[in-house]
């Protein structure tokens, strides 16, 4: 017996026909799916289910649920992560407020139905000593296998994350491979991509503004002053270069554009107004955030509780993206976690975050 094949339905009309043209298209749809048993693509539902990444950060801790296809494909990449509220990232947090961040997270997601829930640690757990870490982890998973039974926690590493990162722009970029990204986070900045073996520096915005040898310019504190955006910058290069770290994340290589990734860098963009900056352009941004009060930074498009950091925050991301001579940013989409949300961290998932040079699958 053979297959039946099911071919596409041609027909013209005339337009003046329209009502009646349209309710026999209609019947004879219904007519073709009813014999054959094929399904119309168009009129089919798209299978999905959902797997929700965790993001265990260093500053805060985010729920990120997100639909895949049957084929382990975004439905919908850039779906909204919740950012749940307390003092700081679970790495810090003691059993009591573990459990609360947690239940939090999973009563804002109820209805849901969670195939599976992965929870990933970064900076603020990869700076814990290996028998602090070892123990929070245990608690964590513990907690969130009361809440969701197939789940599981752990660590990732800087490489691991930077290729996250990558994988995530695959998605938004639908499928094309050739592009690099720079991730800032609180506690680490991540670089992968193309061409590139991927790695991670601990120099987040937070970790390089808690240095001791910050200088005053770069804080709060300072008034705005047409000399404060080179001040600061000067400093933050001195603490960039006087690191270990500096030459082994800071290669000797031309980066002719990069997709800036993370919430700090989503700020600079909407000041500009524009969806890519030359190294030129980001300085005289930065020199006029500097230069500017509060009131006006406020104007420019920055929420008013990171006013005060803004002058900082052009400053750091200046000094970084001049180190690693990258000709072009451009506004990236969100950071890792649609990546994690692809990967072999789910079954069925064909992306891995351990990368082979170029973070591909």
């Amino acid at each position: 017996m053979h297959e039946k094949k099911c071919r596409p339905v041609q027909e013209r009309w005339d337009k003046s026909d329209m009502p009646s043209r349209t309710v026999l298209f209609a019947f004879l749809i219904s007519t073709i799916v009813w014999i054959t048993g094929c399904q119309i693509p168009f009129l089919a539902e798209r299978p999905s289910r959902i797997h929700l990444v965790i993001d265990a950060g260093s500053s805060g801790t985010r729920f990120c649920p997100y639909r895949v296809d049957n084929y382990c494909a975004h439905v919908d990449p850039a779906q909204a992560c919740l950012r749940i509220t307390a003092r700081s990232g679970l790495a810090d947090l003691n059993g009591a407020e573990i459990q609360k961040v947690l239940d939090q997270g999973v009563q804002e997601l109820e209805g849901m139905e969670i195939e599976k829930a992965v929870l990933l640690g970064t900076g603020g757990f990869r700076r814990l000593s290996e028998s602090r870490r070892t123990k929070q982890l245990e608690l964590i998973a513990d907690e969130l296998k009361k809440r969701i039974p197939n789940s599981e926690s752990r660590v990732i590493t800087g490489q691991q994350e930077a290729n996250l990162a990558y994988i995530a722009m695959i998605a938004f970029r639908d499928g094309k491979t050739d592009h690099i990204i720079l991730e800032t986070g609180g506690a680490t900045v991540q670089l992968a991509g193309s061409g590139l073996t991927a790695r991670s520096a601990p120099a987040g915005l937070n970790e390089i503004r808690n240095s001791p040898d910050l200088p005053r310019e770069c804080t709060e504190e300072a008034d705005a002053s047409s000399e404060r955006f080179e001040a600061c910058s000067k400093g933050l290069r001195q603490i960039f270069r006087s690191n270990r770290w500096h030459a082994a994340f800071f290669k000797d290589q031309d980066l002719a554009s990069v997709y800036a990734l993370g919430s700090s860098w989503q700020s600079i963009f909407t000041v500009a107004g524009k969806e890519s900056l030359s190294l030129d352009e980001l300085q005289n941004q930065g020199k006029r955030i500097c230069n500017s009060s509060l009131d006006e930074i406020v104007k420019a498009g920055v929420p008013e509780k990171f006013a005060p950091a803004s002058c900082y925050l052009h400053s750091y991301q200046y000094v970084l993206a001049s180190e690693l001579k990258i000709g072009t940013l451009l506004q990236g989409e969100g950071s890792w976690p649609p990546g994690a949300a692809i990967s072999q961290y789910f079954e069925g998932c064909r992306f891995s975050a351990e990368g082979n040079g170029s973070a591909t699958q």
